[in-house]
């Protein structure tokens, strides 16, 4: 077997000549709504210190009297929110909002004279429809599989929503700050040339972006294509060709590689101009409907788009979103805890491997 460390420095050039300016980061959607959520709520003073009467109170209603009260009344037990997930409010002010009718049966000396006023209580439902379209919104993120084409149109889904929103409620800084922190974060996630791609080639969601974005989208899965095909017509150029490592070639073998003369331009240009024209083609296709199935769409149009179909597996497999790794964190405190410290990093591995991987 030849050494990793050989194939390296023999395939430097080539490295860097396929994966210039193609991007190697995605944000995490998820996180990105968390911060879009958190930035609001930082922003509207008003609205914190309410929040903070809204989760004393639930803390209230979480002692065991209030708790024995509301088992008589076959209620579910009041929520807190988790300071890290900002989507936790929301079912925190939901769960409030369904505890109210009960809420008078409670003794007044539970609240030390501090029992939520009519006030409270309608600035909370307000809270509630504010937090509604992001809390869907994070809800969505964390599906097991989405491809970047679904995480660009439920962000859309939630724009729109509280665009809406704002007919309702036209004088409302929450709702403003919250549209505005979230169009923000959108702007910065789908800015992404692969999340545009992904929307591209997907028949569902084309119709989202505009001319400028597809035709970045183009650009770039005209790259990409050129990049993976440069198995066939990638050489590095003449003045590279010499000071590659001979390390092991044959003098053969070392003379062929001098001989060694690039493409010419009109093959690459011709490459480049059909993989564009395809491009271009499918996004004439009709659009299809919002509830089709992205994958049975490929697998159907395999052979009549091969090329776009290899395309669309490497931009539809790419994760938007760490909720899986987050998700595996979760799971990993259930196997290394305090009781079960003393496993070797091999073992909690494979145990980890099989936790995964069965459920």
């Amino acid at each position: 077997m030849a050494d990793f460390t050989q194939l390296i420095n023999e395939n430097a050039c080539r490295i860097e000549y396929d994966c210039q300016d193609m991007p190697f980061h995605i944000a995490c959607s998820a996180h990105s709504a968390n911060l879009a959520i958190g930035d609001t709520i930082n922003k509207c003073t008003e609205v914190k210190n309410a929040i903070e009467i809204f989760r004393d109170y639930s803390k209230k209603l979480r002692t065991p009297t209030s708790m024995r009260v509301l088992q008589e009344n076959n209620q579910n037990m009041a929520l807190l929110d988790v300071s890290t997930r900002w989507s936790s409010l929301y079912n925190m002010l939901l769960r409030l909002a369904q505890l109210k009718p009960f809420t008078s049966s409670l003794p007044d000396h539970l609240f030390s004279g501090k029992n939520m006023t009519e006030s409270n209580w309608e600035d909370m439902m307000e809270f509630i429809e504010v937090l509604k379209p992001t809390a869907i919104l994070m809800k969505n993120l964390q599906n097991v599989h989405i491809s970047l084409s679904d995480v660009f149109a439920y962000w859309t889904g939630a724009i729109l929503s509280l665009q809406e929103l704002q007919t309702v409620q036209p004088e409302s800084p929450f709702l403003d700050t919250m549209l505005d922190n979230v169009q923000e974060r959108f702007k910065y996630v789908s800015s992404n040339p692969m999340m545009l791609a992904s929307v591209y080639l997907d028949p569902r969601y084309q119709l989202l972006l505009d001319s400028a974005e597809k035709d970045k989208a183009i650009d770039y899965l005209t790259k990409l294509h050129m990049t993976c095909s440069q198995v066939e017509i990638y050489q590095p150029p003449m003045n590279q060709i010499n000071n590659l490592p001979h390390a092991g070639l044959s003098s053969l073998e070392q003379f062929l590689r001098t001989k060694e003369v690039p493409p010419t331009d009109s093959v690459l240009t011709d490459a480049v101009t059909n993989i564009r024209k395809r491009l271009i083609d499918f996004g004439k296709n009709p659009r299809q409907p919002s509830t089709s199935s992205l994958l049975s769409f490929w697998e159907e149009n395999k052979s009549k788009h091969f090329e776009l179909h290899s395309l669309a597996v490497i931009i539809h497999t790419s994760p938007g979103t760490e909720v899986k790794i987050e998700r595996n964190f979760s799971t990993l405190k259930f196997v290394l805890n305090r009781l079960r410290n003393n496993l070797s990093d091999y073992d909690l591995e494979k145990i980890l491997i099989i936790k995964f991987n069965t459920k």
